[in-house]
Order: C-alpha cells, then sequence, then structure tokens
C-alpha cells in the first residue's frame, strides 16, 4: 500500500497560496522575490519618515516670529553692526531689543512682556513705540542676508583670536546633529536666557535651546550634553570676557 507524506498537502497549499516559492526555484530567485516584497515596505517607512521630518520642520516654522514683524536697523556710517527690532503680536508696536536677542528662535506670539534685558517700562504695551535715532536707518531686505553673513564672520574672527590667545585654539567646528553648531547662534542663545549660570541653573534649557537650532534632531539623544560642552569649552571664558565675571 503506497504511503503518502503528511506534509505534501501542505506544500501545495502554500504554492497555491503564495506564501513560499516553488522548491524546484533557485536560491537568488528565492532572494529577489523576498527583497521585492520588503523593498516597497521600506520605501514606504523611508518616506514616512521624511514627510514626519518635514512635517516637525514645517510646526516648528509655523510657531517662529513672522519675518514681516522683525525688522534690523543700523547706525549710519557706523561699523555695520545690526540692531534688532521686534513687533509685539498684541498691540502690534515696534520693540527694540537686546543686542544680541536671538530673533530666530522669538515666538509668532511674542509680546512686549518678553522684551528683556530692556527699560522694564517698555515690557508695556501701553508705552509708545519708540523712534529711530538721528543717525539710525532701516536695513534693506536686499543687504539683510550679506550684513548678518559678515556680522557672523566678525563673531567667529574674534571668537578664534580670543581662544588662541588663552591658549586652547579650536580644532575644528564642532559638529551636532549632522550639522556644524552655529556658535553664534548658540552664544545668543544662551544670553539671551541669562548666560552659563542661569542655563544651567534652569532644568531644560539645554534642550529647550537645542530645539530652536537647526541642528535639532530625534537622533540627538545627548543633545542637552553636547550643547553645554560645547559652551563650557568654547564659549563660557569668552562670555565672561565679554561681559565680567558676573554677568
Amino acid at each position: 500500500r503506497p504511503t503518502m507524506d503528511p506534509r505534501a498537502p501542505m506544500e501545495e497549499e502554500a504554492k497555491e497560496g503564495g506564501r513560499f516559492p516553488s522548491s524546484n526555484s533557485s536560491i537568488s530567485d528565492q532572494k529577489s522575490e523576498v527583497a521585492s516584497r520588503t523593498l516597497p515596505e521600506q520605501n514606504s517607512r523611508m518616506r514616512l519618515s521624511i514627510e514626519m521630518g518635514r512635517g516637525r520642520r514645517a510646526l516648528i516654522a509655523k510657531n517662529k516670529i513672522a519675518r514681516r514683524d522683525v525688522r534690523y536697523t543700523m547706525i549710519k556710517n557706523g561699523d555695520l553692526r545690526l540692531l534688532r527690532w521686534a513687533r509685539c503680536s498684541l498691540c502690534r508696536k515696534w520693540r527694540r531689543l537686546a543686542h544680541l536677542a536671538p530673533l530666530e528662535s522669538f515666538e509668532a506670539s511674542w509680546t512686549c512682556q518678553g522684551n528683556r534685558y530692556q527699560d522694564l517700562k517698555m515690557q508695556r504695551c501701553e508705552m509708545d513705540e519708540e523712534p529711530l535715532h538721528s543717525n539710525e536707518q532701516l536695513v534693506p531686505k536686499t543687504n539683510l542676508e550679506e550684513l548678518k553673513a559678515l556680522e557672523n564672520k566678525r563673531f567667529y574672527d574674534e571668537l578664534h583670536q580670543f581662544l588662541v590667545e588663552r591658549g586652547k585654539p579650536m580644532r575644528k567646528n564642532p559638529v551636532v546633529g549632522g550639522r556644524k553648531l552655529d556658535l553664534h547662534r548658540l552664544f545668543k542663545e544662551v544670553i539671551y536666557v541669562g548666560g552659563y549660570r542661569e542655563a544651567n541653573r534652569i532644568d531644560g534649557t539645554w534642550m529647550r535651546i537645542f530645539r530652536g537650532l537647526e541642528n535639532n534632531s530625534k537622533r540627538v539623544t545627548n543633545a542637552s550634553t553636547r550643547l553645554k560642552t560645547a559652551y563650557k569649552n568654547l564659549l563660557s571664558e569668552y562670555e565672561e570676557a565679554f561681559f565680567g565675571s558676573q554677568s
């Protein structure tokens, strides 16, 4: 009496259902079939990840202060230093800001009350808008990016010279999240929260600063430590020299 292999019906059903290739197909064909099934899934996950990243960046950009609510001025025949202004989202009056105010991180809901390091009376919407000085002029948008680049270069030149004089030359610019860390921007962000000591005193400050930078990425799990280390090694002494030890 002939015997029947009990696995035979299962194999036939699997072949008909397409759960795995037939036994007479080559190993390379099987690999190709598996790859053809997994590649679209991988591409789909990659596209989803990219779209989520774009969505996060778009949300961050949406919450930032609009360009129309930011302006820059400079002193005529001066040293090309940019002076910063922001417009209150409530009273719509222009307010002069501190020289190192990080406008790039201001939120769309910025108000007069957030005008730090200025005369306290200018933190109230009831106060009149401050006029430009007689020797002050608005910076045309066509020249703004060039002047920002010059300001950034001047900061880096001064920082490099300072570190060399201290015997601690900067070998290379730190990289965080796959991007060079903008030390000028980091300096402004930390100064605006009160300086290095204040940033260390208030929990979560370094992470909040990181979220506003171009380096922001969920892949960077030790962002606070890396920002704090970069600032301590390259900018903390510069801050003390810039503002004094009691800044």
